[in-house]
């Protein structure tokens, strides 16, 4: 129990170091850029469980279960909470064009920024590729590459979107008032370490649970 606490704590203390250099790193990469690198890392956890289930499934068939739970757990959320709410938006969307039809209805939709679009463009592509996996009822090598290079072209993408002078506070501020190579080199390093405490953390919570 005291291990895994620590393990929790040292996951929570390298979050926070992840929102100070995130913040900072705005001064040299444009925001949705540093966004996502930072949330890659932060996922690490779930990536680690990921890759510790598939490993063990593959030499214990009574894992396979475990696998395919963590697979599927996030769908489980979109089919309980998320299509409901499709449902509902749906409904409002069909009310809205009859009331306009009408005369009496103002234009239903939502007016999403140029990057928001990206965004969603991205996401919908890489939906429609997992939608293979359900059909062919396996989750081949060439998928997972194919979402890779699908995150990779994303990351290009925003690397060039607009950048915005960030308002740094608090331990941020102290990091972006460093040198220009200082500040960067000081990022890489903490990031590094947030990344190597949170794959660690992650992957010894893991094989605590499931070992023993």
């Amino acid at each position: 129990m005291e291990g895994l606490l620590s393990f929790g704590l040292a996951i929570v203390a390298a979050a926070f170091i992840l929102g100070w250099i995130g913040e900072a790193a705005e001064l040299d990469l444009s925001g949705g850029l540093a966004v996502s690198i930072l949330a890659l890392v932060a996922i690490l956890p779930e990536y680690v469980v990921s890759i510790y289930f598939s490993w063990a499934a593959g030499a214990d068939p009574k894992m396979i279960e475990y696998a395919t739970a963590n697979l599927t757990g996030a769908n489980r959320i979109v089919q309980g909470f998320g299509w409901p709410i499709v449902a509902l938006i749906a409904f409002m969307s069909v009310r809205a064009v009859k009331a306009r039809k009408a005369g009496n209805g103002k234009k239903f939709g939502i007016k999403l920024e140029e990057d928001s679009r990206a965004d969603l463009g991205f996401l919908i592509f890489g939906s429609i590729v997992m939608l293979v996996v359900p059909v062919a009822a396996s989750m081949h090598l060439l998928i997972g590459i194919l979402l890779v290079v699908i995150y990779c072209v994303y990351l290009w993408r925003v690397s060039g979107s607009s950048r915005e002078e960030p308002e740094l506070e608090g331990t941020a501020a102290y990091v972006g008032a460093l040198p220009k190579w200082g500040r960067r080199i000081f990022i890489l390093l903490m990031l590094a370490f947030a990344a190597t405490v949170i794959f660690l953390s992650a992957l010894s919570m893991s094989t605590s649970w499931f070992s023993g």
